[in-house]
């Protein structure tokens, strides 16, 4: 590396061997990259499971499918943490550089208890207000379980997984959303 930055304090003038580099910078990120299929994937699959089960515990809901799209509206939320794939790639944007095999997330309970909550506090209203809104067009429970897990999952995911602190404005947001909800439910069943 010294002959190649400081041409090793002799008076040669020769060109340094950038084949030699190259090699060596694939093989370091073909080595990222199998770190990142043998050590990141795994901890970032265990993650997920983590935090299903973590749904799963809270009794959040009984639909496995609202389940995994709480899940992973939760963990789109979540910083993004560079893979070691991304880090051994010298050239942005270049053919030659390996996709990473995954993107990384930053799981920890201070950044999932709060979207949790949260998430909770949105489907208790949800499920508060969904009479009010929608009357009784809706007689099949599955159904109204079904369409108060997605207003709600859609509430969560345009507060970006957090409460204001003024519960008016989260609050008109979910009445809001269950409106046209009910707007476009009607429109299709009339139609």
């Amino acid at each position: 590396m010294s002959k190649l930055s400081t041409n090793s304090g002799n008076n040669d003038q020769s060109v340094p061997d950038w084949s030699a580099f190259a090699i060596g910078q694939r093989a370091w990120q073909l080595f990222s990259y199998l770190y990142d299929c043998k050590v990141s994937a795994p901890k970032e699959a265990l993650s997920r499971v983590e935090l299903s089960s973590a749904i799963h515990q809270r009794q959040m809901t009984d639909d496995n499918d609202e389940a995994r799209a709480v899940s992973r509206v939760i963990t789109a939320l979540l910083p993004v943490v560079p893979s070691a794939s991304e880090a051994a790639s010298i050239e942005l944007g270049s053919v030659k550089n390996l996709q990473p095999p995954l993107q990384s997330h930053r799981f920890s309970r201070d950044n999932i208890d709060p979207m949790l909550d949260a998430y909770s506090a949105i489907k208790q209203q949800v499920k508060g207000e969904f009479l009010q809104v929608f009357g009784h067009t809706i007689h099949d429970p599955q159904l109204q379980q079904e369409l108060t897990g997605q207003i709600a999952i859609a509430c969560l995911e345009a507060l970006k997984g957090r409460l204001p602190e003024s519960t008016e404005h989260w609050q008109s947001l979910v009445k809001n959303v269950l409106e046209e909800e009910f707007a476009e439910f009607n429109g299709l069943s009339s139609g």
